[in-house]
């Protein structure tokens, strides 16, 4: 596999660590271009970063494989999707636990 190019998304600091949300959407159109859109989501203004790559365009056959390969792993990216929600959900209900303990609305005998 070869470097097409490479990008850095950089957003101003919006939310907490930990609790950003960037939804990222990938692109080869007919003529091997690559695109890409990056999208903060949350409360406060969407931030917006994209870009284009011209040069060292993908053949059809390199196209023709990276679709293949996005669809073999569409299965394993969904169960990690699941595992890193799941995980999430958990550290968010021990911080509002810890949270509650510490305002003494639970004790622990």
């Amino acid at each position: 596999m070869s470097i097409r190019g490479k990008f850095e998304l950089s957003f101003e600091k919006s939310f907490s660590e930990g609790l950003s949300v960037i939804e990222i959407t990938f692109e080869v159109d007919i003529n091997g271009i690559f695109k890409f859109n990056a999208l903060e989501l949350g409360p406060k203004i969407p931030q917006k970063s994209e870009g284009f790559n011209y040069v060292n365009r993908l053949t059809n056959s390199e196209i023709s494989r990276m679709i293949e390969e996005g669809k073999e792993f569409t299965e394993l990216d969904l169960k990690y999707f699941k595992k890193v929600g799941a995980r999430n959900r958990l550290k968010e209900k021990l911080a509002i636990l810890k949270k509650k303990i510490g305002m003494g609305k639970y004790t622990i005998k």
